[in-house]
């Protein structure tokens, strides 16, 4: 996954937030197509800046998606692959949860974190089927906070990912639903 940097809502291309922009596009280029994603900068400034911050950074290139749960949801932003070796991305702190009222439906991109509230760090997914129930505040395994759509027809993209299936590496944690 490549993300080449920050397009304010005004068309800027640049490094840095634009604290005036209502959002940020960032594009996202795999194996099966290119999509590009929309990042609600005021909606979910916390969020937001956390992942423009990784992004911006090069956190993300060369990343993978390592967990694949078809039907539901692909999750990114954690691992890389250097020399056939898959490494963790070093990471900053964990943000504190920014609920801002978005649900967790089609489409939507959101931080994946441990059990604990407000231990996201770089880590995201997208939902490639309504989670709301689930994933929303008040679900069974949520919440877990929205801070991103895929924009046009992203989707295509993200569900070719969804529909490899998955497998167990055999390596055991984050690697048991790797597309």
């Amino acid at each position: 996954i490549n993300s080449p940097g920050h397009v304010s809502a005004f068309g800027n291309a640049e490094t840095s937030i634009d604290p005036g922009s209502l959002f940020s596009v960032y594009r996202f280029v795999t194996n099966v197509g290119t999509y590009d994603t929309m990042i609600y900068d005021q909606l979910a400034p916390i969020t937001a800046t956390n992942f423009e911050g990784y992004a911006d950074g090069g956190t993300f290139t060369d990343n993978m998606y390592h967990r694949n749960l078809p039907g539901t949801a692909i999750q990114g932003g954690s691992f890389y692959n250097e020399n056939f070796t898959l490494t963790a991305n070093p990471t900053g702190a964990p943000i504190p949860m920014e609920l801002v009222g978005l649900s967790n439906v089609r489409g939507t991109m959101a931080m994946a974190r441990t059990n604990d509230p407000d231990s996201a760090t770089a880590g995201w997914f997208f939902s490639t089927a309504d989670n709301s129930t689930g994933w929303d505040e008040g679900g069974t395994y949520g919440p877990y906070a929205v801070f991103g759509e895929v924009l046009y027809d992203g989707m295509t993209a993200v569900d070719a990912v969804n529909s490899y299936g998955s497998y167990d590496t055999g390596w055991g944690g984050a690697f048991g639903e790797v597309p």
